[in-house]
């Protein structure tokens, strides 16, 4: 960034030196040119006032609220200029003003930008720090609010002193020629404040922040603008349009930046969702899905299982003695261990909608949906045969290797046991049969599993 910073600034330089001897060259008049110009003065300026203002809602920097206020102060400054700029609305301008009030409105607005630049940096620090809390919580805002709103209600007295003075205005342009601005004291004050500001804005920051580096150079931009205003001496030549696109690139870049740094921060809080979301579904060990996401999955795979009429089933898996595993081994390796049994059985889940959850310790669960008992079981002995592989070794005299013991049970996609014998033996009525009446069963499977000698898999039998 600070690569394009640095050679948009020397083209800003670059321009305006190349530009500066052909400045007082006349072009044609496009009278079009100058409602065009302001309409996007006005609109890049508001945004940017208004994204300062909005950063400084959420931030309480105040630097953002001051910076809020020199822009605004620049939109009214504009609007007035536009209505009262002689060939725009009227031949003579709006509100019968006379010929000096468009040049003094320049004069106002080119001095008083740098002027509120220079106020706001007396409130930059490195870093936003939090509004101040006042007595009344509600007004732990207002420093900022005033910061927003005096230069804004200062340009209006201004705009109401130009407008009321009218044609008692000192004479600044002839015709089209302004040279008696570049001619007085009005030049080098303008020139000075412009320099000052770009000065100011340079040591404050240090050009520490992107922030900082963007400033410094609209505000190159600006005294460019000056500079070439001033050169050409009069209305419709070169220096008179390069100064106004000069103008409309210090606008830009402020607010070209804002809306860049707008959609860093989007990407941010989409990281963050993203983040936050696989912490809530996902296992942060195992990154099988975890026992919340589980319990959530089953429950709507059953819904629609019954509404498909479809089964369902769920196999329970726990490492065989797996304490003692991990108190001979140490914890990493019975970490190291989970996550490999995890990678075992997710090669065995090759159909769509199996999914692999951590429901407790060295527990885990598998949700197969249309899967019936004989499926269910198949896929148990594939998963058995997977961590077979891995060949874990064990050194604590129970068994050669880790092992898994499964527990099945199945849901039938109407709710109730797989035949009937089983559900008049135990009395359930199909419509009874939910998700942790399924897991109960599982459980009930597993624990047939470990008693019958574990490394094995048993179907829940309600006998």
């Amino acid at each position: 960034m600070l690569r394009v910073v640095s050679i948009v600034a020397a083209l800003v330089i670059l321009s305006t030196v190349l530009l500066f001897p052909l400045s007082a060259r006349p072009l044609p008049v496009i009278e079009a040119y100058m409602p065009m110009y302001a309409m996007a003065v006005v609109l890049i300026e508001g945004l940017t006032a208004y994204f300062f203002a909005i950063q400084y809602r959420f931030t309480g920097w105040r630097f953002m609220a001051a910076l809020s206020g020199a822009y605004g102060y620049v939109v009214v400054m504009v609007i007035f200029q536009v209505i009262v700029f002689p060939g725009v609305f009227s031949e003579m301008g709006l509100l019968d003003t006379g010929p000096q009030s468009a040049p003094w409105f320049w004069v106002t607005w080119h001095a008083g930008f740098p002027f509120f630049i220079l106020i706001a940096l007396l409130f930059y620090s490195p870093r936003p720090s939090p509004a101040p809390q006042l007595a009344v919580g509600r007004y732990r805002h207002l420093p900022g609010i005033i910061l927003m709103l005096w230069p804004v209600i200062f340009g209006l007295i201004v705009a109401l002193v130009v407008v009321s003075l009218g044609h008692r205005l000192p004479e600044l342009v002839a015709g089209k020629s302004y040279s008696n601005i570049a001619d007085s004291l009005l030049a080098p004050l303008v020139i000075a404040l412009g320099l000052a500001a770009l000065a100011a804005c340079v040591y404050v920051t240090r050009m520490r922040d992107l922030l900082g580096l963007w400033l410094a150079l609209a505000l190159l931009a600006a005294l460019g603008d000056v500079v070439l205003t001033l050169a050409a001496i009069a209305r419709y030549s070169v220096g008179w349009y390069a100064a106004r696109v000069l103008s409309l690139i210090s606008s830009s870049m402020v607010l070209g930046f804002l809306i860049w740094e707008i959609s860093g921060l989007y990407r941010q809080l989409l990281d963050s969702h993203r983040q936050l979301e696989d912490r809530v579904t996902y296992d942060g060990l195992t990154e099988a899905y975890n026992r919340g996401y589980f319990t959530s999955h089953l429950e709507k795979a059953m819904v629609l299982a019954r509404q498909e009429g479809v089964p369902l089933s769920l196999l329970m898996i726990d490492a065989d003695h797996f304490k003692g595993y991990n108190d001979h081994q140490g914890h990493q390796k019975g970490d190291q261990c989970l996550v490999a049994i995890v990678a075992a059985i997710k090669k065995v889940l090759r159909r769509a909608g199996d999914c692999v959850a951590r429901y407790g310790g060295e527990e885990f669960v598998v949700v197969l949906p249309g899967a019936n008992a004989h499926t269910a079981e198949s896929i148990a002995t594939q998963i058995h045969a997977q961590i077979a592989l891995l060949q874990i070794p064990r050194f604590d005299g129970l068994s050669a290797h880790v092992t898994v013991s499964i527990g099945i049970a199945t849901y039938d996609g109407q709710g109730g046991p797989m035949d009937s014998e089983d559900r008049d033996r135990e009395n359930l009525a199909r419509e009874d049969m939910d998700h942790e009446e399924l897991i109960r069963r599982a459980d009930a499977a597993l624990y047939r599993a470990k008693h019958a000698g574990r490394n094995t898999s048993v179907i829940f039998d309600a006998a």
